[in-house]
């Protein structure tokens, strides 16, 4: 049985603080590239949700004024569904290329869901002949679609060079 005197709560919790985690060696973990923090990870997690969401809630946003503003299009349940299944879908890309830490990616992504929106909310207040919708979903698509095979295009090309010269 340990006879040594108790330890005050005060000293306890400085010696806590002061404590790092060692490896094996004795070196400080902390600069080993494998460790991670659980905290730093719940907030890697935790932002790439909130930019999901957020990619969600500003497609929704876009495609609710362009055929329910622009469009003057009556919305129904149906209409929402769909908006709302699509801004799901683009906010999972957005949240994955954030969670896998694909910024290169998730920066392209995000570049021609603007550019697309922008064509899109464009062709939509011009009104062009009746075609005007069609016109604009399809621009929208075709810079979305640009905008993730870029983004994947320059995330693969940085992943190569950042593994030939790790060799």
């Amino acid at each position: 049985m340990d006879r040594s005197p108790p330890v005050p709560p005060s000293c306890l919790s400085a010696t806590i603080i002061l404590m790092k985690p060692v490896s094996k060696d004795g070196e400080n973990r902390a600069m080993d590239k494998g460790v991670t923090d659980m905290v730093t990870k719940k907030i890697n997690i935790r932002a790439a949700i909130l930019v999901g969401l957020l990619t969600a809630l500003f497609n929704f946003a876009v495609f609710y004024v362009g055929v329910g503003i622009f469009l003057k299009t009556p919305l129904l349940l149906t209409n929402y569904l769909a908006m709302a299944v699509l801004s799901l879908a683009i906010g999972v890309f957005s949240f994955i290329f954030m969670l896998f830490r694909m910024f290169y990616a998730a920066g392209l992504f995000t570049a021609g869901l603007l550019v697309g929106s922008a064509f899109m909310l464009s062709t939509f207040w011009k009104g062009v002949a009746g075609w005007e919708d069609l016109i604009g979903l399809l621009s929208f698509f075709v810079f979305l679609a640009i905008g993730l095979a870029a983004g994947l295009l320059v995330q693969l090309i940085v992943f190569l060079v950042n593994k030939s010269r790790k060799v």
